[in-house]
């Protein structure tokens, strides 16, 4: 065995009425380096591990006041507890009763009389596989940690660029004003302001996104038109396709449906956008609205060069999209539908695509019609 601090080796509790047992046990155990505790009664070894979890338990099954099932399960009742794996131990040899032990909670079974090799190799193998574990948590723990320091730290440089992105937007506005319309300059001050609009949408987006991923966005239900916030998106919308000659045309019924409108209003203008991107010139976008019993549907057709199979649930990720030229290539381009995605979840609905190359894509989300409360939506 490899040097260790006596906190790093192992310790083991043993809960047996029999004394001979429990002799017998220590000895094994101790003999390959590990910690021992022994205990006769389910009441004594629980009130110990309160004060000293082990690293892993053997119980017998057949023991007074408490028996090992019921120790077990004061065991599993503890949080602090509840992890460590415990083994059986009994003359019992039936199926039912080893069935018993592990539906009880137990991790393995011992049968008596012991066999060192045996019980030596099932209880290295258990403390092995609970170290492993509980490092895999730890290493969980630090990278949450990390992540969320990231994104706080993102929170903060995007919160902190509003400002500046505003000043830009205002001024190219003054010089607008001020400056000739017909001048060669204004169509670059034009663009410019295009361009800081686009960054403020994106500095937006990405507060929204990391508010709802942390679950404090919460949708701010009302009764909407599912069928009139589309109209309203195709509006907003259709500044993206000048110069490319598209045609957007909305069908289905006027569906009431109780959402966040500023939400789903955005989901909309957000597929609009991703298909006027990859809409060919003079081409058309289908928008269409359908209810059924339970939910109600959007959907945003495009003609568009189409997505694998294998990218459809990548491009719902932070900066992933399908790339226009090389559709089976994925680059890091935007949070639109991303956005989409956390804002359909958190009203409990549901998103996709559904596509073929070459041949366009139908986004689509489906909301309930009766908003559901914080607590029916999984995160």
């Amino acid at each position: 065995m490899t040097s260790q601090t006596p906190e790093e080796i192992p310790c083991i509790m043993i809960v047996d009425d029999e004394p001979e047992n429990l002799h017998v046990l220590s000895g094994m155990l101790q003999r390959e380096g590990w910690q021992v505790s022994c205990f006769p009664l389910g009441k004594l070894a629980l009130d110990a591990a309160r004060k000293k979890p082990p690293d892993l338990i053997l119980m017998d099954i057949c023991m007074p006041e408490w028996d090992g099932y019921e120790t077990c399960r004061h065991f599993k009742n503890e949080e602090l507890l509840r992890d460590i794996p415990l083994l059986f131990l009994s003359a019992l040899s039936e199926p039912n009763d080893k069935l018993r032990a592990f539906q009880e909670g137990g991790a393995d079974y011992i049968t008596k009389p012991f066999y060192y090799e045996e019980v030596i190799c099932r209880v290295g193998v258990h403390l092995t596989v609970h170290r492993q574990k509980r490092q895999l948590e730890s290493s969980y723990r630090a990278l949450k940690e990390l992540e969320e320091l990231r994104d706080n730290l993102v929170s903060m440089l995007v919160h902190d660029m509003r400002t500046p992105i505003q000043v830009i937007s205002g001024a190219l506005e003054y010089i607008s004003v001020r400056s000739d319309s017909t001048s060669e300059c204004s169509k670059w001050i034009d663009m410019a302001s295009q361009s800081a609009g686009d960054l403020s949408e994106m500095a937006s987006s990405i507060l929204d996104i990391s508010r709802l991923e942390a679950g404090r966005l919460q949708p701010q239900s009302v009764p909407c038109n599912l069928h009139r916030l589309a109209e309203e998106a195709v509006e907003i919308a259709s500044y993206t396709a000048e110069g490319k000659n598209l045609v957007m045309k909305i069908s289905g019924p006027s569906s009431p449906v109780c959402i966040d409108p500023g939400l789903i209003r955005r989901v909309w203008i957000n597929l609009l956008t991703n298909a006027v991107k990859f809409s060919p010139s003079g081409s058309c976008i289908r928008i269409t609205v359908r209810a059924g019993k339970k939910t109600v549907r959007g959907e945003v057709i495009d003609s568009g060069p189409g997505i694998p199979e294998s990218f459809r649930e990548k491009i719902f990720e932070k900066f992933r999209q399908v790339d226009e030229q090389q559709p089976q290539k994925i680059h890091s381009s935007g949070l639109g539908l991303t956005f989409c995605k956390l804002a359909v979840e958190a009203h409990g609905g549901h998103i996709g695509v559904d596509s073929v190359p070459g041949q366009g894509s139908t986004f689509w989300f489906e909301l309930p019609i009766e908003s559901p409360s914080p607590k029916e939506i999984q995160p």
